[in-house]
């Protein structure tokens, strides 16, 4: 009697050790690139020939979704024309207030943050919860500063 319980035993053992491998092995398998998360949550392709400079998550979320706040800098090889068509070089107070609304308690090195005294192009994407009542749930400031060719995306999700 007691053989056959330590035989059962090892045998769920082993069945519960596959199960988590192969859950494992396909978390790993199904991560996103930075890229595809930004297009998946934001349907914007990002420029190419960047490299990340700094990044910063509180993303613990619910139950693993990812929400929160995530703050990342890159480093452009060139200015992405293209990819400007639809931001704003037009200085925005409010816009600047909600970028530093999302960031202040988040420790982010000052070398890091906009300069909002030096030049810069901007666009703010809201995913309409109330649109009409101006509430959005979801938002993504991105800020271009052409005299350091970083671009900065602050999503709060």
């Amino acid at each position: 009697m007691k053989n056959k319980k330590s035989v059962s035993f090892r045998i769920c053992c082993i069945i519960g050790l596959t199960v988590l491998l192969i859950f494992g092995l396909g978390a790993c398998w199904n991560r996103m690139t930075f890229e595809e998360a930004f297009k998946s949550n934001w349907e914007i392709d990002l420029p190419k020939n960047m490299v990340k400079e700094y990044n910063k998550s509180d993303s613990a979320g619910l139950a693993g979704q990812g929400d929160g706040t995530r703050y990342t800098v890159f480093k452009l090889e060139a200015e992405p024309t293209n990819f400007l068509t639809d931001f704003s070089s037009k200085k925005d107070k409010n816009f600047e207030s909600n970028v530093n609304k999302a960031t202040s308690q988040f420790g982010i090195p000052e070398n890091f943050l906009p300069d909002w005294d030096a030049e810069y192009s901007w666009k703010h994407v809201g995913k309409n919860y109330w649109e009409e009542y101006g509430f959005y749930g979801d938002n993504l400031y991105m800020i271009y500063i052409p005299n350091s060719l970083r671009l900065i995306c602050c999503e709060c999700l």
